[in-house]
């Protein structure tokens, strides 16, 4: 039984955003899905679910299973809050793409008294 943490993903800070790569060979896009989390006094956080389908293997006994089917998810600390509504995910060669737009620090509103 494998126990690491799947699937493996690694995060960069590319300046203005975050980039978030995610390795998910072998499932379609359709399959995928990708919300940004974010809880009150607790970090966002990236939220992937997903599902692989298991190849058919009809008429063979199975020595080894390495590989990981059916149902996952995984969710991912951010370092820096994120806005939402920019998220844009892109699944190329096995490598789910995930960029998130950094969010700035909230500004101050003066309250008018009348």
């Amino acid at each position: 039984m494998v126990t690491s943490v799947w699937p493996r993903c690694s995060l960069y800070d590319a300046g203005e955003k975050l980039v978030l790569v995610a390795e998910l060979a072998g499932i379609e896009a359709h399959n995928i899905s990708v919300a940004v989390i974010r809880v009150h006094n607790s970090p966002d956080r990236v939220l992937l679910r997903g599902f692989r389908q298991h190849e058919a293997t009809d008429g063979f006994e199975a020595h080894r299973r390495e590989r990981r089917f059916g149902a996952f998810s995984r969710e991912v600390p951010l370092p820096v809050p994120v806005w939402a509504d920019t998220v844009l995910a892109r699944l190329r060669r096995g490598l789910l793409w995930v960029e998130m737009k950094k969010a700035t620090e909230p500004r101050m509103v003066a309250v008018e008294a009348s």
